[in-house]
């Protein structure tokens, strides 16, 4: 059994339309703050990755960055280019290929394709908000036998909005 928590972004600040583009949008305030949330929930529910990899949007890196940081996860974050706006063929991909080995990977990146990930590997619907995370377990016994075929269980869904005092 294995686990795959999904993280769609935090709230990331709107194009400028001054030669910026979407890729670079950086997080807000708020975005920060439900990163920080869930990696804090990660570590409360012993959730602790042994993997991250992200999209290489700014605003997924840096999302990726501050739930580390309150997971406490000491290791390296894959920061990858295949994951920005990506579709769920290409997460599954990414996870294959980069944590075959890992028990519980922590995957970073943007809607549709997180939304779509989600109902592919466990069969329930989730609207996903930003900072939004689902918990599956994988019925594998390696990431390297991650499919589209793989039917697993949502566990967990938890908006930043359900943690907020």
């Amino acid at each position: 059994m294995r686990t795959l928590l999904i993280l769609r972004h935090g709230k990331a600040a709107p194009e400028t339309g001054e030669g910026g583009s979407d890729a670079t949008r950086p997080l807000t305030a708020r975005g920060k703050r439900e990163a920080e949330l869930m990696g804090q929930l990660l570590h409360s529910d012993n959730l602790v990755p042994d993997r991250i990899l992200a999209s290489n949007a700014r605003r997924t890196r840096e999302t990726a960055r501050e739930a580390a940081a309150a997971v406490h996860f000491s290791g390296a974050i894959d920061e990858l280019d295949e994951l920005y706006l990506a579709e769920p063929e290409a997460y599954i991909t990414a996870v294959r290929r980069n944590a075959p080995d890992a028990q519980r990977v922590l995957l970073v990146g943007h809607n549709p394709g997180l939304e779509a990930l989600a109902l592919i590997l466990t069969g329930d619907p989730v609207a996903l908000p930003t900072g939004g995370l689902v918990v599956c377990s994988l019925p594998i016994a390696s990431f390297a036998e991650l499919t589209p075929r793989v039917r697993g269980k949502m566990h967990r869904f938890v908006a930043p909005s359900e943690l907020e005092h």
